[in-house]
């Protein structure tokens, strides 16, 4: 006769197992900006159902930049643009716009990305101009948004143009890329990776980077000691050519296979095993691969329209590329396009995406 107890185990295991397995295929909804094709000034949030085939719009009053998750409420998300002076939380369950700030100086401007603390608290990059600096790159800040989105305090950067930030513990890595919106000259960037304690508000170190033709926009971090970023390198004073660099306890090592192009690296994704990095260069409509365990640039991969973001399915096997040409599935395996899923209507364009 069977055991009680490994009847009841079996029992369970046979109950669970159809969810475990249906979890395990899910590709998951893609969150990120767009915009009605051909109409610049249409604006959306937009989330597209990989599984049902399924696209929801929400009409926003600015291009997307960033899509920042809220691990404190997963009904709703922010959004941030690019110089501009809005941030906007979305609800995700009546799909519309639940809360908005908005910078109220002329002089600062949202640069596109930020992150939430332990508290819930927002931490935003915001750069500042004034007419006497010219056309040069804004003083770097960090804004405190609270769960209401109303700002209760501010912090610098420590760098000119600060772009993307992650948070590990109370270390806040923020990338000052020194790049600003309408640069034409690139002979010199002074481009730099601040380590902040934020609570306190307080430098801990920081990583410049000995080439000063080096800006360095956006990263992917496995640990605040471990981290590849991604950006331009000035190839003339007017073009950039791609970057990609490993910087391994505050040190820049050449464990990445260097690329050559006419255009700067957008974004960034690693999978969820951390084997392979993915980034797309839009100006030249093409997608890199590089295997991390030997640094070898192994794959690139292109398209004939503009790519921008990255995000990886919840299931693991497939990145995927949006751009002016819809959403691109492409096996984390063979590191082909399995699926292109068009779009007539919108054009996903948003810089970076994420995948709920």
């Amino acid at each position: 006769m069977m055991d009680r107890r490994l009847f009841l185990k079996l029992l369970l295991a046979s109950f669970f197992a159809p969810k475990l397995a249906l979890a395990e295929q899910r590709y998951g909804t893609v969150l990120v900006g767009g915009m009605k094709k051909n109409i610049s000034s249409e604006n959306y949030f937009v989330l597209f159902d990989l599984d049902q085939k399924k696209l929801t719009k929400i009409p926003v009053d600015f291009k997307i930049h960033e899509v920042i998750l809220n691990p404190y409420d997963r009904n709703k998300v922010s959004c941030v643009g690019q110089w501009l002076n809005e941030f906007y939380e979305i609800d995700l369950i009546n799909k519309k716009i639940s809360n908005t700030y908005k910078i109220s100086s002329p002089d600062e401007k949202f640069v596109g990305h930020g992150v939430y603390t332990p508290e819930g608290n927002i931490l935003a990059t915001v750069a500042q101009y004034s007419k006497n600096r010219g056309s040069e790159a804004g003083l770097g800040k960090i804004y405190c948004l609270n769960k209401d989105l109303k700002k209760w305090g501010e912090f610098p950067s420590f760098g000119l143009e600060p772009h993307d930030v992650k948070l590990f513990g109370k270390d806040l890595i923020v990338f000052n890329a020194s790049i600003f919106n309408g640069q034409r000259n690139y002979s010199k960037i002074d481009s730099c990776i601040s380590v902040i304690d934020w609570q306190n508000q307080k430098l801990v170190k920081q990583i410049n980077l000995e080439n000063k033709s080096y800006s360095l926009a956006h990263f992917f971090a496995k640990s605040s000691e471990e981290i590849f970023g991604v950006g331009g390198r000035a190839k003339t004073d007017n073009q950039l050519a791609p970057l990609i660099l490993k910087i391994k306890e505050s040190k820049v090592i050449p464990d990445l296979e260097p690329i050559d192009g006419n255009s700067p690296i957008l974004s960034i994704q690693v999978d969820r095993n951390f084997k392979i990095l993915a980034a797309t260069v839009p100006g030249e409509q093409k997608i890199y691969f590089w295997d991390l365990n030997t640094g070898k640039n192994i794959k690139n991969i292109f398209l004939k329209t503009s790519v921008t973001g990255l995000s990886v399915t919840l299931n693991n096997k497939f990145f995927v590329a949006n751009g002016n040409g819809g959403l691109h599935l492409i096996d984390i395996k063979k590191l082909i396009i399995s699926e292109t899923i068009p779009s007539r209507e919108i054009s996903f364009e948003g810089a970076h995406s994420k995948i709920i």
